[in-house]
C-alpha cells in the first residue's frame, strides 16, 4: 500500500516536469527582441541585417543590399537611396549555448505537390557574446554577421505579421 502514494507522487512530478518544459520560452528573453548591425536596414554603405525574435521562437530575418549607385549623369557613382530589402519568417531555437534560427515556410504559401525548401542548408547559428551584448551569428553562406541589440522588443507590425503567418499556417486555429 505504501508504494501507491509514492508512485502518484512520483506521477505527478514527472506530469509536472513535462509540462514545465513545453511552458518555457524557446528564446530566452535576453535573445528576443530586435537585433542588427545597424540601428537601420537603410545605414551605411554597406549590406544591413535584422533579426527580430519573439520568445516563442517566431520571428523574421531581414537582409538589404547596400545602397545602389548612379551609373550615368552629374550623380554618376553616388549612392542612390535606393536598396533591396528582403526578409523571411523564422523560427528559432536555443540549443546549449547556440541559437539556431530556420526559415519558415507556411504550408499554405506552398502549391499543391510542392516541396519547402530544406531548412537545413538556410539555417543561421548564432552565439550571445554577454559583454557588449551581441549575436555573432554564420549566415546560410557562411558570412560572419555581427549584430546588436537595439531592443527588447519586436515592433508591433512584425508581431502581428508573424501571428497572421502563423494562423494561416495551422489554419486559422493559432
Amino acid at each position: 500500500m505504501k508504494r501507491v502514494p509514492s508512485r502518484c507522487l512520483l506521477l505527478a512530478l514527472a506530469t509536472a516536469c513535462h509540462l514545465s518544459a513545453h511552458a518555457a520560452d524557446p528564446v530566452p528573453a535576453h535573445l528576443a527582441g530586435a537585433w542588427g548591425t545597424a540601428e537601420s536596414l537603410y545605414a551605411g554603405t554597406v549590406a544591413q541585417y535584422e533579426l527580430l525574435l519573439l520568445s516563442d521562437g517566431f520571428g523574421s530575418f531581414t537582409g538589404s543590399t547596400p545602397p545602389m549607385t548612379h551609373t550615368g549623369g552629374p550623380d554618376k557613382g553616388k549612392p542612390a537611396a535606393a536598396r533591396v530589402i528582403m526578409g523571411l519568417p523564422l523560427r528559432a531555437v536555443v540549443d546549449g549555448d547556440v541559437l539556431k534560427a530556420q526559415p519558415f515556410i507556411p504550408r499554405s504559401i506552398l502549391r499543391p505537390g510542392d516541396k519547402a525548401p530544406a531548412p537545413e542548408a538556410m539555417t543561421i547559428t548564432c552565439r550571445y557574446e554577454a559583454q557588449g551584448q551581441t549575436l555573432s551569428c554564420v549566415g546560410p553562406d557562411r558570412r560572419d554577421i555581427v549584430m546588436k541589440r537595439y531592443s527588447e522588443t519586436v515592433p508591433a507590425e512584425t508581431a502581428e505579421m508573424l501571428r497572421k503567418i502563423r494562423a494561416a499556417d495551422d489554419g486559422g486555429q493559432g
